[in-house]
């Protein structure tokens, strides 16, 4: 299975993927490092380190996602602020929203608000556990539903109903404690008079006193470097410097990817060949995936070449092309690794070089083997 980008959903979807027993290579344009936005640069002075991205992380602790790849074990540690968030206006009035021993004493507009931000923190803590399956797991989440229970889901509907205005406005009596869900909204792009807006603002509030917004120590980067090692634990494979162009598909379904690795603007031909080199997939026997050992590579090739409509001098042409490919191929990775470091360092060493060269052999070897199948 291929996952196009290194995001934090993309590395989610190939954890999914490895878990169930999937081998998964996830590919990405960037060639430095995997995480999309969610990652961490060294920007600006000497020692300083900034995360180009996610900024604030709601949900790092308790995503079921999150939770299922056990991300502390993997290096990830949460720091926390003695409160989640603060809402401050200039004439000096504001609302903050406290976890744990916290929310007891964090000041919410008027001691009537505060009671009321409690209480509403007190039952979503009570359905939590449910309720987030429910919202943030695949649909349909039928089971986490019923387990939360009608009372509390009519309870929730009717809040997630309106807008962050016209809830903090039937909710709380200070200006103070009224900002505090329109201000979360516009995190997520919610405008106070959104309707049905409501819902992610009030989960980014109550979720802020139960999981809290931890800052993960050494910044996003730490998140995504320890997804991408508990990818590499299940044999998953992320590579980097991948820019995906276009996808090919066939009767509906995804049956290939052109120009993704380390292939720049080029021939149709040479889509073709890049195509074939991970599809049929062109490369020596022992270095296939387990699942693929005995696949017919010759046969796989000449259907390849069939929907591609390739012509005779097209098909005449494709192995030569793979083997001086695979030269090219070795040569600039080998640079990139001693030159560009990172990804292609880490690569380098753990023997993509070889495997390359193994490439190179086995096409020359079956190089009329092959030519003969697409004829």
């Amino acid at each position: 299975m291929i996952v196009i980008g290194s995001g934090p959903n993309g590395l989610v979807a190939a954890n999914t993927l490895a878990r169930r027993g999937f081998k998964v290579l996830v590919v990405e344009a960037n060639a430095r490092r995997a995480g999309g936005a969610l990652g961490t640069e060294a920007l600006t002075l000497p020692g300083f380190r900034h995360d180009v991205g996610g900024g604030f992380f709601p949900f790092g602790r308790s995503s079921p996602a999150f939770a299922a790849l056990d991300l502390p074990a993997a290096g990830v540690e949460w720091l926390y602020a003695r409160y989640e968030s603060c809402h401050p206006a200039v004439d000096g009035t504001f609302a903050v929203i406290g976890r744990g021993d916290a929310l007891e004493t964090a000041p919410f507009g008027s001691a009537r608000d505060a009671d009321t931000f409690r209480a509403l923190a007190r039952f979503h803590a009570g359905v939590e556990r449910d309720l987030l399956p429910a919202l943030l797991g695949p649909f349909p989440s039928v089971g986490p539903l019923l387990r939360v229970g009608l009372g509390p889901l009519l309870k929730i509907a009717g809040m997630f109903l309106r807008s962050t205005r016209g809830l903090s406005s039937r909710l709380f009596e200070t200006e103070a404690a009224r900002r505090v869900l329109p201000g979360l909204g516009l995190h997520v792009d919610v405008g106070p008079d959104d309707l049905f807006g409501a819902g992610l603002a009030y989960m980014l509030a109550v979720t802020a006193t139960t999981g809290g917004y931890g800052f993960p120590k050494g910044g996003a980067q730490s998140v995504t470097d320890a997804m991408v090692a508990r990818l590499a634990e299940r044999g998953g494979e992320v590579r980097l410097g991948a820019r995906v162009t276009r996808v090919i598909v066939r009767g509906g379904r995804a049956a290939g990817l052109v120009d993704f690795d380390l292939a720049g603007p080029g021939t149709r031909l040479l889509d073709v060949y890049n195509t074939a080199m991970h599809w049929v997939p062109l490369r020596d026997p022992v270095d296939l995936w387990e699942t693929w050992r005995g696949v017919d590579q010759a046969a796989r090739l000449r259907v390849l070449a069939e929907g591609y409509r390739l012509d005779v001098a097209g098909r005449e042409a494709l192995v030569d092309l793979g083997i001086r490919r695979a030269d090219v191929t070795w040569r600039r990775m080998k640079a990139a690794a001693e030159h560009l470091g990172g990804g292609w360092a880490r690569m380098w060493s753990e023997g993509v070089g070889d495997q390359i060269r193994r490439r190179e052999a086995w096409l020359t070897e079956h190089r009329d083997e092959l030519t003969a199948a697409l004829l």
